[in-house]
């Protein structure tokens, strides 16, 4: 009795115990499958990402890419100025043909954001 080997039931049952666990196990497993689902379901962009130090967290890609072109737009319109030793060379972006993907930006966010799944990002919260 103590100390000693469990006694095995002789029809085979399992015990309240075993079926706990079991319970418990086929619940752990449920509940992860859809956490992952429900993150593969999400269309936006994850908490923590940015471009250019803009966050786009919470947003979806298309909006992204609006939110983007509206602040990262002005850039491509500035003057940038090249400078080695006596030479100087100015010129506007855009008018050079210089361009921002939006949409490309956005997508890659998105695709950054949910790379290694919803427990890495938790763990890295952590």
């Amino acid at each position: 009795m103590f100390g000693g080997k469990k006694q095995k039931d002789p029809a085979g049952r399992l015990h309240r115990s075993d079926l706990r666990f079991f319970a418990g196990t086929i619940a752990v497993f449920l509940l992860f499958c859809l956490s992952a689902s429900w993150w593969q379901g999400r269309q936006v962009i994850p908490e923590g990402v940015t471009i250019a130090g803009i966050s786009l967290s919470g947003l979806p890609p298309e909006k992204a890419a609006v939110f983007l072109s509206h602040r990262l737009g002005f850039f491509l319109e500035r003057r940038v100025e090249l400078i080695d030793n006596s030479f100087v060379f100015r010129f506007i972006p855009s008018e050079w043909g210089f361009y921002l993907d939006y949409p490309e930006l956005a997508a890659q966010a998105f695709t950054h954001g949910r790379a290694g799944g919803p427990f890495r990002h938790w763990w890295q919260r952590r």
